[in-house]
């Protein structure tokens, strides 16, 4: 598994907020980067798989995405050009 070091957490967080992610979309992007499922998520969050799935879709439609492999590509980059 792939360790995750200060400066890779520091870019990927910094990514999610040049993207204008919400507090709560980040929750769900650091889920998703642990390889969470969105059933998994929903109940880490207390929320509905439906409302995971609505987070998911605006985080690929913020991040220009459509993938979880794509995303975390794009977030752990130190540019998101």
């Amino acid at each position: 598994m792939l360790e995750i070091t200060e400066a890779m957490a520091a870019v990927f967080l910094e990514n999610c907020h040049l993207f204008q992610f919400t507090a709560r979309e980040i929750d769900v992007c650091l889920l998703l980067a642990k390889g969470m499922t969105y059933t998994e998520i929903a109940e880490t969050l207390h929320i509905s798989n439906s409302t995971v799935d609505s987070h998911a879709q605006k985080i690929y439609k913020k991040s220009g995405v459509n993938s979880r492999v794509t995303l975390l590509h794009k977030l752990y980059q130190n540019s998101v050009k």
